[in-house]
């Protein structure tokens, strides 16, 4: 029997191009039936993984394991992987039906097997008025929806997004991820999920995987990357961190530390109105030196006297300063995590 727990298993990966090696001895565990995101900057090797995962690339040294079975070495048509790319890639002359249906043909499935699953599919994604649409009278988002279809009517066993919503707009992004999310859910596929964009991977996933220059960082549900960062990399890459040593924590009167260690405070626990029960709180105190309003969110930093700048954050309600005003925020200090 499979363990459901590493559904995927890719062990002691090592990829070089040109004598370079660009991923380091890389080694992770994916559940069935979760979407899970590789998150890192540009250069970090997130494609290269997904490209070695489906076949496409096996200059490689170590092990790749999907559903007990090695694939190491097999060909891509005989991994029953899906991929998609930034790049929608349908055929301008098909129709979204006959889009979606081509993989089914191509495996010769019966006229009415291809009517079913293509006409499921269409309500899944949403598009079942523009079955005899063609790509040129779609809009992108619709396009990328026909392409995730595409790929899900095969049911692959695993599927592959890389970087699938750069080119659309920011509302058109939202609104796609997060029906991702819900084909995900709906049918049961395990993903993985490509991007740079930490929002858009800590709004879907289960878990998600950082990577930089080549190495696994950390992997975890958003939750604990976020409130848990194990390295200083993910620590400065997720969220907005306030980053202090333990001498910067004594210098600011928040208790004593490890002078070299490593603390993270998150900008929203810092709290702009006085709690109703100080007991466990200490003051931050410091001018206001940037502020932005970011919606129902507002953004702002203090300089205390000490002259480190301090990040916070809160809902927009209430705000009572502005910008060069002298202000006391107030954190919990259980509050502070050490790195690692």
């Amino acid at each position: 029997m499979v363990n459901t727990d590493n559904f995927l298993s890719v062990s002691h990966l090592n990829i070089s191009f040109n004598g370079n090696t660009v991923i380091k001895d890389l080694s992770f565990n994916i559940k069935k039936g979760t979407l899970t995101s590789f998150l890192g900057p540009s250069g970090s090797g997130k494609t290269t993984v997904l490209r070695a995962i489906a076949g496409l690339n096996q200059a490689f040294a170590g092990q790749i394991m999907l559903d007990g079975q090695d694939i190491t070495n097999l060909q891509p048509n005989q991994r029953n992987i899906g991929m998609i790319f930034q790049s929608y890639a349908l055929f301008p002359n098909l129709t979204v039906f006959d889009n979606i249906a081509y993989g089914l043909r191509v495996q010769k499935k019966s006229k009415a097997e291809i009517e079913k699953a293509v006409t499921d599919m269409l309500a899944v994604i949403g598009l079942t008025e523009r079955r005899d649409y063609y790509p040129a009278n779609l809009s992108g988002g619709q396009r990328q929806r026909v392409a995730i279809a595409r790929s899900m009517v095969l049911e692959p066993k695993l599927l592959l997004l890389d970087e699938p919503l750069s080119a659309l707009d920011a509302k058109t992004r939202v609104e796609l991820r997060n029906q991702i999310k819900r084909y995900q859910q709906e049918l049961g596929i395990t993903m993985i999920f490509v991007t740079h964009d930490q929002t858009e991977a800590m709004a879907i996933s289960d878990d998600v995987l950082i990577m930089s220059l080549g190495e696994l960082e950390q992997q975890g549900s958003a939750m604990d990357i976020y409130t848990n960062p194990k390295t200083m990399f993910v620590a400065d890459f997720i969220g907005n961190h306030n980053v202090l040593t333990g001498t910067d924590l004594s210098k600011l009167g928040l208790g004593t530390a490890q002078p070299d260690g490593q603390y993270i405070i998150r900008p929203e626990l810092l709290e702009h109105v006085m709690p109703a029960d100080l007991n466990g709180y200490a003051p931050i105190e410091g001018q206001v030196v940037e502020m932005a309003v970011l919606g129902n969110r507002v953004e702002y930093s203090l300089k205390t006297a000490t002259g480190h700048i301090v990040k916070a954050e809160c809902m927009n309600q209430n705000i009572n300063f502005t910008i060069n005003d002298h202000i006391k925020v107030y954190l919990k200090v259980t509050e502070i995590k050490k790195v690692g």
